[in-house]
């Protein structure tokens, strides 16, 4: 039985971060971790474009989920590592001050992309559907080939303009992500959390720490934690030291928690449950 673009793409993702933790483990710093994925991703995507040359897609919404959610979430690693790496190989020599100016200067490159496209970057962050159709499906005048600059010669039943926009864009808030610990490495201490977070408590996360993961996910999804600006990532690092537990890479845990089948929030849904038995119990206690 042929599979269905869901499963095959699931199934895809599953491979390609786990060989990509397997990458990491092995790699000797980020520069060469970020060489070998750009090779290992290359990889997935050529076997993603020859599923879709070979089977297309069931209908218009297989189509526009895939350019709108599947593919940027793949290629947005391609286009991650490959900056990581040109970020890493043009490092300065000369210092702290070189080193703060090299990351600031690749900072205020992304921000300039989020800008000239700051009206599709609305639309796809706010969810909204209505231009979906001239977004994200192939349009029919479109050449056969042309060259990328990620990429080099691409294959029109592979691309939409606006879904490589949307890689780009998801690219670029992993690559914040990435320049600002960065930052943060080389200016602290100023830049560190306070210290009375740091020592006000000694307690430990017992939960698994993916379950850390979902519950600074659903802080920042929910708009939980003031200011409206603060970023995931600093809500899991503030929880992270809260609780004396390392997170380690929290887009590679998300991305994990995106593709569960079943349950996707199984952390958040027992949490639920429980103070709703809690608070049953008390009732009946208080009568």
């Amino acid at each position: 039985m042929e599979k269905t673009m869901t499963a095959f793409t699931d199934d895809l993702c599953k491979r390609l971060h786990a060989e990509l933790r397997d990458t990491e483990a092995s790699s000797a710093n980020t520069m060469q971790h970020a060489q070998r994925a750009v090779h290992v991703i290359q990889q997935y995507l050529q076997e993603l474009k020859q599923f879709i040359v070979d089977n297309g897609f069931a209908d218009a919404s297989e189509e526009i989920r895939f350019f709108k959610e599947i593919k940027p979430d793949i290629y947005k690693l391609f286009i991650y590592h490959l900056r990581i790496f040109e970020i890493e190989t043009q490092k300065p020599t000369g210092g702290t001050e070189f080193l703060k100016k090299h990351f600031e200067r690749h900072l205020k490159l992304v921000g300039q992309h989020f800008i000239r496209h700051k009206d599709f970057y609305q639309y796809y962050r706010s969810g909204a559907t209505h231009m979906d159709e001239q977004y994200f499906m192939r349009p029919k005048d479109q050449p056969t080939f042309f060259v990328s600059e990620y990429h080099g010669l691409i294959d029109k039943q592979f691309y939409t303009t606006y879904g490589f926009i949307a890689s780009k864009i998801k690219a670029g808030e992993m690559i914040q992500e990435y320049l600002m610990t960065e930052l943060i490495k080389i200016t602290a201490p100023q830049y560190i959390l306070p210290n009375p977070i740091k020592t006000a408590t000694n307690l430990e996360w017992s939960a698994p720490k993916v379950a850390l993961v979902e519950l600074s996910y659903a802080l920042y999804a929910a708009g939980a934690v003031y200011p409206a600006t603060t970023d995931v990532k600093k809500i899991a690092e503030t929880l992270s030291v809260m609780f004396n537990t390392p997170l380690g890479n929290i887009y590679k845990m998300y991305e994990e928690i995106r593709l569960r089948k079943k349950n996707r929030t199984p952390f958040l849904q027992a949490l639920i449950q429980n103070l709703n038995q809690k608070m049953d119990f008390d009732d009946e206690y208080a009568r």
